[in-house]
């Protein structure tokens, strides 16, 4: 039984999942290829067991000998391994199928699934094909590498995979569910798939036929495939859900909106609960859950009028809806008398001037209105750098907040994009409605806004963060909102990780140290750009996710980031001293999409404002926390801490002059200095007390 390690590994890896005991995988000679054991003295126990078997002793004497069971297993009728499982327990029998579908997959399976760099980049394919709505360069690169195409028709598959809370769930499910895709009869090199959450995997299927009936009833057939291949291994109940067929990319990511509506509603959709929903049988649902708010208020004024306020009326609604409009099945689902029923039904038709049971158009108004009233409302919020920033964790808590305040009504999932720190994209992407929410550095905005230069960028622009925070979510947003939302982004907050500083393999303490430096710097940096020039340091664009590398191979000597980020990117490992001086603030935008932000009611508004406001709270004195656990944790690897004396500072200072100097006539920065001035007179007045 040959293996290689990776798949081996991954093997291993899912037994121990389920086997509290040892389990010993033989070739057919009877050696050891790989256990589950991790005492060094197992391997000697198991000899007398392995020569008895290769002795050719029958398997029911050893396992009454030794107490163990034992398998053999075939591969195209011959044996080809054994699987030795250290207990005698009947019930440890049961892991025997769970082992050899493993195997059997493991064979079967496509080899390059297995490289190291492949995973990783199909699934960032998979997620920007999903959430991005249009072509960039990251698609284009990523779509040449795997060697993929853009000429076949592919759907949205997108798999659910509940946790199914028993010892037999997979730690590491995204690699099953890698293993099962491509195993399946109907894999196609075509297919483009990969995670999109912990319990969900998208598969852009490529599909053929002469209707999109007949080729969303392939991708349907596909699904029902997996689906088997996975209840067959682990006691869960999977689900998938299809999207139409489409082409581009642009268009593939209308698909999985779709699939995403049905997996997000199919309480709704479905009485059954069945294992396949597809978009051609409910698309009028789906049409009806694009609507603005605005249009919704509009044509089902009168519902709000006479139920809006009703909870019980509102359960009857959707029971009515879901059922058909029949009214038995109806007051079933409700467990309430038929003539309970029939007496709240007979108020909707005075109610409404209405009767859905005989107008089509009245059927299809109450079947709308029921759904959005009962509509579970998924947003999508970006990041494109390493996760578990603090930008990462700051939308995580957002979603968190939002979930629990809105009971569950709207919810918020972090996607990870990409890690190459490009934040034009997103920006533009929230712009034009395609994604929900970003927190993205502040380069793309003023970039967009031609008549308004990057003064965030500025060194020595904040005293400290408390500052900062006041006055970028005060008089900072309130400048910069007008513009922002003609663009089509709605600026609801300001983030940050923390204050920038120098990295470097030589010590760094005064302007002159940065001469003939290269230093790596974010794109869309203006200012920030001449600032370093300005002191003689070549400065480097280059992304985010190619900077470690960077570093360790010399194209760039020197970089910038908060403590978490230094930390988290592991530059340490090739930069040895980190300059400490309060210079750059780091500023992220909290951007929402419009078209998004306008499809929420005022209602459901302000409880989006209100989570934004605790996480902005929470999210305040995190980054110092981490920021600082952060920077202990470089000390102990090996950085050393370089603080400038006030001296050294004045002379970073005094290289910034001339910028202030260009743009002292500006508007905006004569306001934020006015107002710095009024906190110094406050500070000053209480010192004084």
């Amino acid at each position: 039984m040959h293996l290689s390690s990776s798949k081996l590994q991954f093997l291993i890896s899912n037994i121990q999942n389920i086997s509290v005991v040892p389990v010993y995988i033989l070739d057919s000679s009877w050696n050891v290829v790989g256990t589950t054991e991790t005492r060094e003295t197992g391997l000697r126990e198991i000899t007398g067991i392995t020569e008895a078997c290769s002795r050719g002793e029958i398997f029911d004497k050893i396992e009454r000998e030794f107490s163990v069971k034992i398998r053999p297993y075939a591969l195209n009728g011959e044996t080809i391994g054994y699987i030795l499982i250290l207990a005698s327990d009947a019930k440890i029998a049961q892991i025997f199928p769970f082992i050899f579908t493993l195997l059997d997959l493991l064979f079967a399976g496509n080899p390059e699934i297995y490289s190291e760099w492949t995973p990783d980049m199909r699934t960032q394919l998979t997620n920007q094909i999903a959430f991005y709505g249009k072509t960039n360069w990251e698609i284009v690169l990523f779509t040449k590498i795997l060697q993929y195409s853009f000429d076949v028709p592919r759907c949205a598959v997108l798999f659910y995979f509940p946790d199914p809370g028993s010892s037999y769930a997979p730690s590491n499910l995204q690699s099953v569910l890698t293993l099962l895709i491509s195993s399946s009869p109907s894999f196609s090199r075509k297919d483009i798939f990969g995670p999109v959450k912990q319990d969900k995997f998208l598969v852009f299927k490529s599909i053929n036929g002469a209707t999109m009936r007949e080729k969303i009833a392939k991708a349907e057939k596909y699904a029902q495939e997996i689906i088997k291949l996975f209840n067959a291994t682990y006691p869960t109940t999977a689900s998938a859900y299809i999207g139409s067929p489409y082409v581009l990319p642009e268009h593939l990511h209308e698909s999985f909106l779709e699939a995403q509506f049905l997996c997000g509603n199919v309480r709704f959709l479905s009485e059954q609960n069945p294992a396949c929903l597809t978009i051609n049988k409910h698309i009028f649902a789906y049409f009806s859950s694009l609507l603005s708010y605005q249009y919704k208020e509009l044509i089902f004024k009168d519902y709000d009028l006479a139920f809006g306020s009703s909870e019980t009326m509102c359960r009857t609604l959707e029971a009515i809806s879901t059922s058909n409009n029949n009214l038995v099945r109806a007051a079933g689902k409700l467990g309430i008398h038929r003539n309970t029923l029939l007496q709240r039904f007979e108020k909707i038709r005075e109610a409404l001037s209405a009767d859905p049971l005989y107008s089509d158009i009245d059927r299809l108004s109450l079947y709308s209105y029921s759904l959005i009233k009962s509509q579970t409302i998924t947003w999508h919020a970006f990041i494109n750098i390493q996760p578990w920033n603090i930008q990462h964790r700051g939308l995580q808590k957002f979603a968190e907040i939002l979930w629990q305040k809105s009971r569950g009504y709207m919810q918020m999932d972090i996607d990870l994009i990409s890690r190459a720190g490009d934040y034009r994209q997103l920006f533009e992407s929230v712009c034009e409605g395609k994604i929900d929410c970003v927190s993205v550095n502040t380069g793309p905005l003023f970039n967009a806004l031609k008549d308004q230069p990057p003064i965030l960028e500025f060194p020595f622009l904040f005293d400290s963060a408390q500052e900062a925070d006041e006055l970028l979510n005060g008089l900072i947003k309130n400048e910069m909102f007008p513009a922002l939302y003609a663009m089509g982004a709605v600026l609801m907050n300001f983030w940050s990780m923390g204050w920038r500083y120098i990295t470097s393999n030589e010590p760094v303490r005064v302007p002159d140290d940065m001469r003939d430096k290269r230093i790596r710097l974010m794109f869309l940096t203006k200012i920030i750009n001449e600032y370093y020039s300005s002191i003689g340091a070549t400065v480097v664009k280059e992304h985010y996710s190619d900077l470690p590398e960077s570093l360790l191979v010399g194209i760039v000597n020197c970089q910038e980031n908060p403590y978490s980020n230094i930390l988290g990117m592991e530059f340490y490992k090739s930069q040895k001293y980190i300059t400490e001086f309060n210079a750059f603030y780091d500023v992220n935008a909290v951007l929402f999409s419009k078209a998004a932000w306008e499809r929420l009611s005022p209602e459901l508004q302000g409880i989006v404002l209100d989570a934004l406001r605790e996480t902005s709270e929470w999210l305040l004195s995190e980054a110092d926390r981490t920021n600082l656990e952060a920077k202990e944790e470089l000390i102990k690897k090996g950085m050393q801490i370089i603080y400038p004396k006030p001296g050294e500072i004045a002379l970073w200072k005094d290289a910034a002059r001339g910028m202030y100097d260009s743009l002292r006539n500006h508007t905006l920065l004569k306001e934020i200095f006015r107002e710095k001035e009024k906190r110094h007179d406050k500070q000053r007045t209480k010192s004084l007390d």
